[in-house]
């Protein structure tokens, strides 16, 4: 008897579908093995266990601050290519961590990601400025509005994470006495973003309005000493002359087109 077409069509997803899921479930596991090997392998050989383990001769010391660990692998990685006389001492990922690997470590250089989950940058980086002020500080982000909060600060330098190695090259050579250093692509998008934020005139409360919607509506009234209602009133006007509908476009609008960086408490 010769099955139907439903019966052997039934058969085959029934066949395929486990070999299928085992497939996934192989290829993830090797994918993870693989990570977890590249990380072990790069803090063993790279990573100092303390200060004496350090090389001798002059070395930049650098530490590199970034929650994600494979983006600290890849700019680790990324210095080895470049050849330079840099060793990197120690990969906190978190601001408590960063903070005591700087007063250990005591490095040339600290290439500082803008958002942690434990701290923001912003205040890692004030904090660093405040105990060692001569300290070289580059820092990264993928979010180009986090770069303007980064060179208000006074930091060195400032890169995306979406530059190509020979930025981070040129970063670490730059002589800070030519003043801030920033990127090519980062320099091209704050030029933009100043071009579109001319076109609107903003008053000086309208600005910092838009620099604290990551906060409550009463939180922005405390910040600016002024009322809930005169804040409610300032956003509606901000809707007409942006011409958005919600508070996630105008948040949009502020830190993903013109660029301001967000206020944070002093």
């Amino acid at each position: 008897m010769v099955p139907s077409l439903h019966t052997s069509c039934t058969k085959t997803r029934n066949t395929i579908k486990p070999c299928k899921v085992a497939s996934v479930m192989k290829y993830s596991v090797l994918c993870f093995a693989y990570i977890a090997a590249s990380l072990y392998f790069y803090h063993k050989k790279v990573l100092p266990s303390s200060v004496s383990d350090i090389p001798d001769g002059y070395m930049q010391r650098i530490v590199i601050s970034d929650d994600h660990a494979m983006i600290s692998m890849m700019f680790g990685m990324w210095l080895q290519q470049l050849a330079l006389d840099a060793t990197v001492v120690a990969t906190p990922t978190t601001g408590q961590a960063t903070l005591e690997a700087v007063r250990e470590y005591m490095p040339d250089v600290l290439i500082q990601d803008m958002m942690l989950r434990d701290m923001d940058g912003v205040l890692v980086i004030r904090q660093i400025r405040q105990e060692f002020p001569s300290m070289k500080i580059l820092a990264i982000t993928a979010k180009p509005a986090y770069a303007k909060a980064a060179l208000e600060l006074g930091v060195d330098g400032c890169m995306l994470k979406e530059d190509r190695p020979q930025v981070l090259k040129d970063a670490l050579i730059w002589n800070r006495a030519n003043g801030q250093w920033v990127s090519p692509v980062l320099q091209q998008r704050l030029h933009h973003a100043r071009m579109v934020y001319q076109q609107y005139d903003f008053s000086g409360e309208e600005e910092q309005i838009l620099r604290l919607l990551h906060l409550s509506n009463g939180e922005i009234a405390r910040k600016l000493n002024i009322s809930e209602v005169s804040v409610r009133s300032a956003l509606t006007k901000l809707y007409r002359k942006v011409g958005v509908l919600t508070r996630a476009d105008l948040a949009d609008l502020a830190y993903n087109v013109l660029l301001l960086s967000p206020l944070y408490p002093s």
